[in-house]
């Protein structure tokens, strides 16, 4: 949890946003960590659809 929290705070400090709460702060850990499983997901949805059609 304190790399999560450590990433939150490196987002919320590297785009000037007001600092939160620690409840708030736990809230957008959580929601970034979620952003990047979904972008991770989509990556490599998009790379094996990639793959399936160059080898096909």
């Amino acid at each position: 949890m304190r790399v999560l929290e450590a990433l939150a705070n490196i987002f919320i400090t590297t785009f000037g946003i007001t600092q939160p709460s620690d409840a708030m702060r736990r809230k957008v850990a959580w929601f970034i960590l979620c952003l990047l499983i979904l972008a991770l997901g989509f990556v490599s949805v998009v790379g094996g659809v990639f793959y399936r059609l160059l080898n096909h």
